[in-house]
């Protein structure tokens, strides 16, 4: 019913930017990034090395130790893809569609804690975000419900 319309395919964004080093050398070229996180949540992770590609094709593991600026470039192709506003509820979880019900609920719960509208009230952002974020919770809380009732009414394939 749902699955039919593209394969589930996990998708990163190119962030382009310039990096300065601590010893004064410069690269142009992106960071990878998860669809849902941003440029600081990629800086800020755990990993001490990030993989960075040059504009030259160079693939560089940079330490985050090493790095003393990061600057945000203007990208000439815009490789991050546009947010689904569907209503297929499996590329709203982000989720194959032949996924198990608990690959489904972790995945429920991870976009449940992206935009959970409590969390932008800590980061003292203005209402009407609060107000997406609400929608948005709303569509995702659907999509889940959609999945399960899809699933309790399937025949069971067991062989």
């Amino acid at each position: 019913m749902y699955g039919a319309e593209k394969p589930f395919k996990k998708t990163m964004a190119k962030v382009e930017c310039q990096v300065v080093l601590a010893d004064g050398r410069s690269f142009d070229g992106h960071f990878f990034a998860g669809a849902q996180q941003r440029l600081s949540d990629v800086l800020n992770d755990q990993r001490p090395f990030l993989p960075f590609a040059t504009s030259a094709g160079e693939t560089l593991l940079i330490a985050k130790a090493a790095i003393a600026t990061v600057t945000p470039q203007e990208s000439a192709a815009d490789d991050k893809p546009a947010a689904y506003r569907g209503e297929n509820p499996y590329l709203l979880l982000a989720v194959d569609p032949k996924a198990d019900l608990a690959t489904i609920k972790r995945a429920y719960h991870d976009r449940i804690r992206e935009h959970h509208p409590d969390r932008l009230n800590g980061f003292g952002l203005p209402q009407e975000y609060v107000d997406l974020a609400n929608q948005k919770l709303s569509a995702i809380n659907k999509a889940y419900k959609a999945i399960v009732a899809e699933r309790q009414h399937e025949p069971e394939t067991a062989y």
